[in-house]
């Protein structure tokens, strides 16, 4: 008989989201583990139990160094970096991920580095909660697009060369100032550019960094 765990459960589980997204079901996993689904019901009472900890489980995938000794800046730039990671790594979780909110569990410990860093700076407590649901919702966004690499970047470029000038006059002007390189995401300015309009919003509520 298959010895049925949680922890087990939920590593199959991560396995096939990886593996096939959005026909993930708790049926189609108890057919993977060999047991009826039943049995998956027995230790999570209901699918959105165990995306949770399938969720905790990517997350733990983090590395984090001792935030304590760095500036909330930089706080949050590792923070953002590795919860990017793991939506890159597990792409067929950001669907998941984008829905995830302070209230769940999954996210508690993301939730804690991010205020703890906030709170060292002068912002106030809603603009603090404002911050965490952009970062948990932009940063697997950012992710979901499939940066443009060799023949897509060609093609991408291609597109936009041949839009009409007469119509797309901002975009073909862009366009003449970029090289095909420029079409990579990069995923550190774009934090970065979240970083300045926090330290713009610190600056418009009249306080010091």
């Amino acid at each position: 008989m298959t010895q049925m765990s949680p922890d087990k459960i939920t590593r199959h589980a991560l396995i096939l989201i990886d593996q096939e997204g959005s026909v993930f079901s708790m049926r189609r996993l108890g057919k993977e583990l060999g047991v009826d689904a039943k049995a998956v019901y027995y230790y999570f009472p209901s699918k959105s139990n165990l995306i949770n900890a399938v969720l905790q489980l990517a997350l733990t995938e983090m590395t984090l160094p001792d935030l304590a000794k760095l500036a909330w800046q930089e706080q949050l730039r590792v923070l953002a970096r590795e919860y990017y990671n793991v939506a890159t790594n597990h792409p067929n979780l950001i669907p998941f991920m984008m829905r995830v909110d302070g209230t769940m569990p999954a996210a508690f410990d993301v939730v804690e580095h991010l205020v703890s860093a906030l709170a060292t700076t002068p912002l106030k407590p809603t603009s603090i909660v404002q911050i965490i649901d952009l970062f948990l919702c932009f940063l697997p966004s950012f992710a979901s697009g499939t940066p443009a690499e060799g023949d897509d970047q060609d093609t991408l470029l291609g597109a936009v060369q041949a839009l009409p000038e007469t119509t797309y006059p901002a975009i073909k002007a862009l366009a003449g100032a970029l090289g095909k390189t420029a079409l990579v995401e990069d995923i550190d300015l774009q934090i970065s550019i979240v970083l300045w309009g926090i330290e713009a919003l610190i600056e418009k509520e009249g306080t010091n960094v």
